[in-house]
């Protein structure tokens, strides 16, 4: 559909203004609008008449301004209907292809936010846990009444009530033995003398190793420690708590009297420890 119009004879010179604020072509030409000031342009796109003709301008009465405005919303609204007819049409023959794409986007949405959160789920559970249960701060003799553990235990075990922590304690020669089992690795030390050293995982708890000490930094002085060892259950109090770089190896120091040490990195990058030191208050022997 092109738009209709009666020209007057052209113009003897080109206007001065110029704003053209419609187009279209009509047989070998193409005309460009200027509605406000009622002047048309015409330009030959024929190659022939190119070299022989220059463009052109004209008045258009009013009347055949009115028409070609008419003319030309009509064009445009047959060319968005037919558009989108055709992108409807598109959008069905893909539709299964689509469904997959937007599934599988939102999966891969899903396994990255998973993967961003995954070290601060520990966080999240004690808070939601302390929000709903809130308990009074753990001593060395009285454990959280959040906290219920049979004892003594005849496994070689570490408690800490305050946050949760019951898992085995691992013999090993190294911390890679937390990959193929559940617990702390006794890194050193024994329950009887000297300093007893248990480190664990904090970001790293997927199977075997569901337990983690992400929350170790939430111990303070006072709070209560047990340790189950052959059948024997001894309770400690948390002395001090202390950020070490990874290379500070005086942690692992014996000491002249029995001693608690336990630790974990401080951040997912593992360049610090966050270092728990307890003492002993109470020994429970076998039943």
């Amino acid at each position: 559909m092109q738009p209709s119009f009666s020209r007057s004879a052209y113009l003897q010179s080109p206007p001065s203004l110029f704003s053209p604020d419609q187009t279209w072509e009509k047989g070998p030409y193409r005309y460009f609008l200027d509605s406000r000031n009622k002047v048309c342009k015409q330009v030959p796109i024929d190659l022939q008449l190119q070299l022989t003709s220059e463009p052109r301008f004209f008045k258009l009465q009013p009347d055949s301004v009115q028409q070609v405005l008419a003319d030309t919303a009509a064009v445009q609204r047959q060319f968005n209907a037919e558009h989108l007819r055709a992108a409807y049409s598109h959008w069905r023959r893909h539709l299964g292809r689509y469904r997959w794409v937007v599934r599988a986007s939102l999966v891969a949405t899903f396994l990255a936010a998973a993967i961003a959160l995954y070290p601060w789920v520990p966080e999240v559970q004690y808070r939601v846990g302390h929000m709903i249960a809130p308990s009074q701060p753990a001593t060395a003799v009285q454990p959280s009444p959040t906290f219920t553990q049979a004892a003594p235990t005849t496994q070689n075990r570490l408690v800490i009530p305050k946050i949760g922590v019951d898992t085995a304690v691992l013999a090993g020669a190294d911390l890679t033995v937390l990959d193929r089992a559940e617990g702390v690795w006794n890194q050193t030390g024994s329950v009887d003398s000297g300093n007893y050293v248990l480190a664990g995982h904090r970001f790293k708890y997927l199977p075997p190793n569901t337990t983690t000490l992400y929350n170790l930094d939430k111990l303070e002085v006072g709070d209560l420690i047990l340790v189950d060892n052959q059948g024997t259950r001894r309770q400690y109090a948390v002395q001090a708590k202390r950020v070490v770089p990874r290379t500070e190896v005086a942690v692992l120091n014996q000491t002249a009297t029995p001693q608690l040490t336990i630790y974990t990195c401080n951040d997912v990058r593992e360049t610090q420890r966050i270092v728990v030191v307890a003492t002993p208050v109470a020994v429970t022997p076998k039943p």
